[in-house]
């Protein structure tokens, strides 16, 4: 059979240090990517200090008005002419050179429409990211479907565009990405395949490192947006809730932080939970928010100039 072929399409905008060594280990995947995609949005400066490398590298300019999670992924992916399209973020760093070829493996499954990747906290961000990582990306592999619909609750639609693996055929069947997008197109979509009666398979072999360390503040407003995305798509929330896997992560989080004898990091973690929980009832609201408040709630700011309710 042919070698399956993979592009890569990598939204980027003020690209910290974690870029370049991103490019890097692209570059020396076992299961190589044949070009790289990036959809870089500027307000005026250039991408410099790319590193050498011996993958074509595209660079597909916006503007910050046009930039769209999802529009600007699908404008990405319409570029693609291989197999498979690779997403990921520009802070996302393979961990080995494994990571295509562990992903790649997924679609041994005919049923399998998209996979995604094991996110790695980077040490420095301390003992609950730590936490929240592994929670939420555990060390054994996961099949996502109807079937396990009633076992696995919201996860049968959990993905990440940190780093997930796109079968483009039937990305294109599927309709690709719901534009435009708030937050979560990754979720709307892997909803979309599951009902359809494909399947998302989770590879824990394959890694990256990729992690955060948010404020209270900037929780506060990724939640909101997440609130909104949420309100936005009923079909998807309503009937299957994330309440419960929040509750889990939380208590979860708790026992790690005391068995660790780490409980002087408990208030923080207290404070960083109440301002996601705020966060996301005011963004399950925000239809009822002043056009002021949600400038002040959201994120994504660029997003509401075309998009107030």
């Amino acid at each position: 059979m042919p070698e399956k072929t993979v592009e890569a399409v990598i939204p980027v905008y003020q690209p910290g240090k974690e870029f370049k060594q991103l490019l890097e280990r692209l570059d020396k995947q076992l299961a190589p990517v044949r070009k790289i995609h990036l959809m870089y949005t500027t307000e005026g400066d250039t991408l410099t200090d790319l590193p050498q490398l011996s993958v074509p590298v595209e660079i597909h300019t916006l503007t910050p008005q046009e930039f769209d999670h999802a529009a600007t992924r699908d404008q990405g992916f319409s570029l693609c002419e291989s197999d498979y399209i690779l997403c990921m973020t520009q802070d996302a760093v393979p961990a080995d050179d494994r990571l295509t070829l562990q992903l790649i493996e997924a679609f041994d499954d005919p049923e399998c429409a998209l996979a995604y990747a094991r996110q790695m906290a980077r040490s420095e961000h301390g003992a609950v990211e730590v936490f929240t990582r592994n929670f939420n990306y555990p060390e054994k592999d996961r099949v996502q479907n109807l079937i396990r619909l009633k076992e696995l609750g919201i996860k049968t639609y959990f993905c990440s565009d940190a780093c997930a693996l796109y079968r483009r055929d039937l990305y294109e069947e599927l309709g690709g990405f719901e534009a435009p997008a708030i937050f979560n197109e990754d979720t709307v979509f892997a909803y979309k395949l599951v009902q359809a009666g494909y399947s998302i398979r989770y590879k824990a072999g394959a890694r990256v490192i990729h992690s955060h360390h948010y404020s209270v503040r900037q929780q506060f407003r990724r939640y909101f947006d997440l609130g909104v995305s949420q309100a936005q798509h009923p079909e998807i929330f309503k009937s299957v809730s994330s309440v419960s896997e929040g509750k889990k992560l939380v208590l979860g989080t708790m026992r790690y932080l005391v068995r660790r004898h780490r409980i002087r990091e408990l208030p923080g973690m207290v404070l960083l939970n109440g301002a996601k929980l705020l966060g996301m009832k005011a963004g399950l609201a925000y239809r009822h928010l002043p056009d002021t408040v949600i400038r002040r709630c959201t994120m994504n700011r660029n997003y509401w100039k075309h998009s107030l309710h």
